[in-house]
């Protein structure tokens, strides 16, 4: 299988970092094809809501690096979403690329997707409103699925995810993905 990951974090090397590549090699252990997009890398401007995308049936109109994202995606199998918490939900680059994917609505159905997060609090509602985003825009696609979720609770410092069990739940979901 094709699976993109798609690293939301602004901080290079952080803690969704770790945990997305501890996903990447349980996949290639498995055999799997993975590539990873880091959107901070990337620019990816907030949607204008101009509708062209719907109307005119063209894609977006916008000239940036969301064409080039938007077709791995659309040739990818499965998704991974990765991002920090941020004020309860996903950081803003993973909210630009969220709301852009409204013009490609039709072509990203019946994708698998995963979504990996570390946040500094350690009680479970701390993700509610960050997993609720997530699955509202996976719900926006026609038969669209969601294939694994891994919370890192307690992960504020950069590399303090590592011995968190949510590494071992990150790399056993990569190894077990189909």
């Amino acid at each position: 299988m094709k699976i993109l990951i798609i690293e939301g974090s602004p901080r290079h090397g952080g803690n969704t970092d770790l945990l997305s590549n501890e996903f990447a090699r349980g996949a290639v252990e498995s055999g799997h094809g993975i590539e990873k997009i880091y959107l901070q890398r990337k620019k990816v401007a907030p949607c204008i809501d101009c509708e062209a995308c719907q109307t005119k049936r063209q894609g977006c109109i916008q000239k940036d690096d969301f064409g080039e994202i938007c077709e791995k995606m659309i040739a990818s199998d499965v998704l991974v979403f990765v991002t920090p918490v941020y004020f309860y939900s996903v950081s803003a680059q993973m909210k630009a690329l969220f709301d852009r994917c409204y013009s490609i609505l039709e072509r990203l159905s019946s994708k698998r997707c995963c979504l990996l997060s570390a946040g500094a609090a350690d009680a479970t509602e701390y993700f509610d409103t960050l997993i609720a985003c997530y699955r509202g825009f996976i719900h926006c696609f026609p038969d669209m699925k969601e294939c694994g979720t891994v919370l890192a609770y307690g992960a504020q410092a950069k590399g303090s995810v590592v011995g968190n069990k949510a590494m071992q739940e990150a790399y056993q979901l990569g190894k077990n993905i189909n």
